[in-house]
């Protein structure tokens, strides 16, 4: 088995078991239950020919090419996973510049932001590991030259915290098998227990996994297919339904299956947690300092 970590997005190859549909909370307390489940839906869809609501969506570009997601968090600030930013000989890479609120990043349309990056802030407990699963507290926050005229995410609130079996859903530039993702793409997936994530990662990998709250694991529930793709690490993991309020929980981080964009695969996918305390303090003493 291959454990797929540089860019992924998540191809999921079928449906949900059907819910009430009934909208999601703000996402401050304990949240999921069977009343909670959405609606029957295609598992992967285009986020639509304009972002709108979800502009916050961001791709780390270099030149015209994506490599990872991100969000916006603050007009200036993109939130990001660090193993897209290390260049594996103890510096990292600084992309040349983020584009917002693109649906497809070969066509640019009107309102759609291209903004350089001025700086970059790793977390100082990410690991440069030569196992995914040691990454830690894969985070990183782009710094923008400028001012960005979208709507950022809302951010989990101290104190949040997701039941297993709880809906979310993840978003990002997937390439969905070719060379570079174009398209914002987004499914449902469901939370997994600490102790359901071992169990997993050893019946598809084999081997050992300690239980950490510092990551959130989803995917791969009554055999879904939900494998991996290349393009979305750094993308979000959001809970809330339309309308939205959207609350991101956490930064895809590595994802574990046959294959990337294998079919039918059954996959399982690891965030950097949001809901973390140390990671949420971490964040906001940052975000502080930029303003």
């Amino acid at each position: 088995m291959t454990l797929v970590f540089a860019a992924v997005l998540l191809l999921a190859c079928s449906t949900h078991a059907s819910g009430s549909g009934r909208r999601l909370s703000d996402g401050d307390g304990v949240v999921a239950s069977d009343k909670q489940l959405p609606p029957v839906r295609q598992s992967v869809k285009t986020l639509g020919p304009a972002l709108g609501a979800y502009s916050f969506m961001a791709a780390l570009m270099d030149g015209n090419e994506t490599w990872c997601g991100g969000t916006l968090i603050r007009s200036k600030a993109v939130l990001t996973a660090a193993h897209c930013l290390d260049n594996e000989d103890g510096t990292y890479w600084r992309p040349s510049s983020v584009r917002i609120g693109w649906a497809d990043l070969r066509y640019r349309q009107t309102g759609d932001e291209q903004i350089s990056v001025k700086r970059i802030i790793v977390h100082p407990s990410y690991k440069r590991a030569p196992e995914v699963t040691e990454y830690g507290s894969d985070f990183a926050i782009l710094v923008l030259e400028r001012r960005s005229k979208k709507r950022p995410i809302t951010l989990s609130r101290p104190g949040s915290k997701l039941k297993a079996g709880a809906w979310v859903w993840a978003a990002g530039y997937s390439n969905m098998g070719k060379k570079y993702g174009t398209t914002a793409n987004w499914f449902w997936t469901q939370v997994n227990s600490p102790k359901t994530c071992v169990r997993k990662y050893r019946e598809i990998a084999g081997g050992k996994l300690r239980e950490s709250t510092r990551t959130i694991c989803t995917g791969g529930q009554n055999g879904r297919h939900e494998g991996v793709c290349s393009g979305d690490s750094g993308g979000p993991l959001i809970y809330g339904d339309d309308p939205g309020p959207y609350i991101q929980v956490g930064v895809l981080s590595w994802g574990l299956g046959p294959s990337p964009c294998a079919p039918g695969a059954v996959g399982v996918n690891w965030w950097a947690s949001l809901l973390y305390p140390p990671h949420r303090k971490w964040l906001a003493r940052k975000l502080k300092k930029l303003g």
